[in-house]
């Protein structure tokens, strides 16, 4: 199963009708200001010459539930790459599946932190480490589906207390099979 990413076009929440929160188009960058862009319930910030994910509105995140991350996004006439996750991105969160996409190579610690309803979790190949508590308090979770082989799963650093308090017994899924 390939990973979904999106290539968003720029455009300012100035020239949108904004009477509705749920009017957010997921194809679309709305600008917040010089280096914060938004895409569906996702925010991003622009650190030098990438994005990374900083965090995700909630009001707006209910509405769309397994919104795609964004591996690419075009701001302000450059396509950047997004290869971060911040630590408590997705704190809360009601989402059931999340799917990061290849190229995201920073996943920090409690990411997917207190994601009761995860059910769940893609990650690339390209993730360099599971750091702690990663998914922690994940109470659903019944699936990582990791997109590189059972040998490069074992071989990932992973910090002693990446799983927190996650008590589920999920299975995890590489693409050479299940581990």
């Amino acid at each position: 199963m390939g990973l979904l990413c999106c290539l968003v076009t720029s455009c300012s929440k100035d020239e949108e009708d904004e009477t509705e929160i749920n009017t957010y188009d997921l194809t679309k960058v709305y600008e917040i200001n010089e280096n914060h862009a938004q895409v569906g319930g996702i925010v991003y910030e622009l650190t030098n010459d990438h994005f990374e994910v900083v965090t995700h509105d909630a009001s707006i995140c209910i509405r769309y539930l397994d919104q795609p991350i964004c591996s690419e996004i075009k701001f302000k006439g450059k396509v950047y790459k997004v290869t971060t996750i911040r630590s408590n991105a997705f704190m809360g969160n009601y989402v059931t599946t999340l799917r990061v996409p290849e190229g995201i190579s920073n996943i920090n610690s409690s990411a997917f932190h207190w994601c009761l309803y995860l059910k769940d979790l893609y990650l690339p190949a390209s993730t360099k480490a599971l750091n702690a508590y990663l998914i922690n308090d994940c109470g659903q979770l019944q699936t990582i589906h990791y997109a590189g082989t059972k040998t490069q799963w074992n071989k990932l650093p992973k910090a002693t207390n990446w799983k927190g308090s996650c008590k589920t017994n999920f299975k995890i899924v590489c693409k050479d099979g299940t581990i």
